[in-house]
Parts: C-alpha cells; sequence; structure tokens
C-alpha cells in the first residue's frame, strides 16, 4: 500500500565505462575515449570522506536502489547525478551537450525503463542554452524523465541571467521543475587552506504533482 513517501534527492552512481556506450556517434567511435576525461577534476575543497563501512558504496546499481525503495517503504526516487554534478564546468559548449544526451540516455535505459519507482532529473547543457531547451523537451517528452538538474555554480553567468530564461520558460511550458543542486565547490571562496563548516547547496522541493503514481 503506497504510504505517500518520496525520495527527492536520490543519486545515480555513474558507472563511466557504461555511460561512454551511450556516447552518440562520432564521438562513441573516437579512440580513446578515457573515463576519467568526460568530466572536470574535482576542485581544491578537501572533505575526507570518514564514515562507517557501507554507508557510501559506489558500486550501488538499479538491483541496489529497488532493494532500498522495498525496504525503507518509499514509493520511489527521483534521481540526480553524481559525477555529472561537475557538468557546469565543462567549458566546451559541445562537448555539454554531447554528455548531457548520453547522461540523459544511460539513466532512461538502465533506471527508467527498470522501474516505475525510479524517476530522474534530466542533465541538460546549460553552455548553450538553445540546445538545453531542446535538451529539456526530449528529456520530458521522449524519456519520461521529471525535470532538469541544473548546477548551482560553474556556469560563466549567474542562473538569474537573461540568457538563461528560455530554459525556464520551456520548463514553465512543460510544467515541469528545475533542480538546483550543489557540486564543486570552486568559486564559492572555498580555498584549500580554509577550514570552515559547509552545509552544501541543497536541491529544490519536489511537489507531489510532478510525480503521479
Amino acid at each position: 500500500m503506497s504510504k505517500g513517501y518520496v525520495d527527492a534527492d536520490g543519486h545515480v552512481m555513474e558507472k563511466a565505462e557504461e555511460l561512454i556506450q551511450y556516447l552518440e556517434e562520432p564521438w562513441r567511435s573516437l579512440e580513446p575515449v578515457i573515463p576519467r576525461r568526460l568530466l572536470p577534476t574535482g576542485d581544491e575543497f578537501h572533505t575526507p570522506r570518514i564514515r562507517r563501512k557501507g554507508i557510501f558504496v559506489e558500486s550501488v546499481g538499479p538491483e541496489d536502489w529497488l532493494n532500498y525503495l522495498d525496504k525503507t517503504g518509499l514509493d520511489l526516487t527521483v534521481l540526480y547525478p553524481t559525477a555529472a554534478l561537475a557538468h557546469g564546468y565543462v567549458v566546451n559548449s559541445e562537448w555539454a551537450v554531447v554528455y548531457a544526451r548520453a547522461w540523459n540516455n544511460y539513466i532512461y535505459e538502465k533506471y527508467l525503463k527498470r522501474s516505475s519507482q525510479f524517476r530522474a532529473m534530466a542533465v541538460i547543457p546549460m553552455q548553450d542554452v538553445p540546445s538545453a531547451v531542446i535538451e529539456l523537451g526530449r528529456a520530458v517528452n521522449e524519456l519520461g524523465m521529471v525535470g532538469a538538474y541544473i548546477p548551482s555554480n560553474g556556469l560563466k553567468r549567474h542562473l538569474s541571467a537573461k540568457e538563461f530564461w528560455p530554459v525556464y520558460e520551456e520548463a514553465e511550458k512543460l510544467n515541469c521543475p528545475i533542480g538546483l543542486h550543489g557540486g564543486w565547490y570552486s568559486d564559492l571562496g572555498l580555498g584549500v587552506r580554509q577550514i570552515c563548516g559547509w552545509q552544501e547547496l541543497s536541491e529544490c522541493t519536489s511537489l507531489p504533482e510532478f510525480f503521479p503514481a
């Protein structure tokens, strides 16, 4: 029986070797496609991940997620990227488009087609606004994603800049949410020599009407 509980920020642990298979041509056939070069490397804000064993498992996949949902009684989870939180720092706009489409296709094939308990926020290439508008429409209308994620930092302009308005207007037409999610900490004034308490910028509030049963 449904309890109406939703995990509104479920993270996918992307497997780069698998995601490469969803790159469109001619990118997929180029040699070599190096997994660690798909996205920019991490920033200078060092946070030692000291956790009890088993809390953070990078090998988690669709079956592990379904087991978790069953164990906790959650109806569904809305999936966000993990590695692709660095997508805002991609400086090559063409690659930003290529990677976003590959990520969305990857999530659709590996998760959304697997179970209706999986919903997802698309990655869209804000570095190329017209392409971002197109990809948002494709992700929602063709792949069944519930909205799109945009990075909290990394882009050259503030997210309120007028050049980004067409993305927000398209989201309004589609009646879908845009999720703002923290990721890399560059540009936030957190250098390697600074010691501070930090609570990650976090995502949008999810509304029930976006997640029909």
